[in-house]
């Protein structure tokens, strides 16, 4: 079919990957007099909207649109760091607390087990990389509106 639809209650969803990254879209639609959008984007991919509503509008004329991207990292390409101020702090408290009740020394997988000792680190991204990444998750969302 071409041109646009009127009308639309339905769903869709595409997946993708990109240079370590992988990603899933999902849209839900339920029909609406005008168009309107709900899209939930991570941190940092709020770029992606305008380009995400040209698309959708050239294929959409009314209904409420939720779009949902999941975008997450390979585990080969994620990296880890330790947390050195927070592991500073958690060496403090437990050696005070140790001295007050004459208890063990903690165990290195105990201290790296608590919650902010152990990060994931961010891997740079050149603005070339993170084009191309947007270039390929905007051919995916067109999959997605297309579905």
């Amino acid at each position: 079919m071409t041109g646009k639809l009127s009308s639309m209650t339905g769903f869709a969803r595409a997946e993708g990957a990109h240079e370590g990254w992988r990603f899933v879209w999902e849209l839900r639609s339920v029909n609406g007099r005008g168009l309107e959008w709900r899209a939930r984007l991570p941190a940092g991919f709020e770029a992606l909207d305008p380009e995400m509503r040209k698309l959708a509008k050239a294929k959409l004329v009314r209904g409420t649109l939720n779009i949902g991207l999941n975008l997450r990292r390979d585990a080969a390409s994620s990296a880890y760091t330790i947390n050195q101020a927070m592991l500073g702090e958690v060496i403090a408290m437990v050696e005070k607390i140790r001295l007050q009740t004459e208890c063990a020394p903690p165990r290195p997988d105990g201290l790296l087990a608590l919650k902010g000792v152990i990060e994931q680190a961010e891997e740079e991204v050149s603005e070339e990389g993170r084009a191309a990444l947007y270039e390929a998750l905007l051919a995916t969302f067109a999959e997605a509106i297309d579905a």
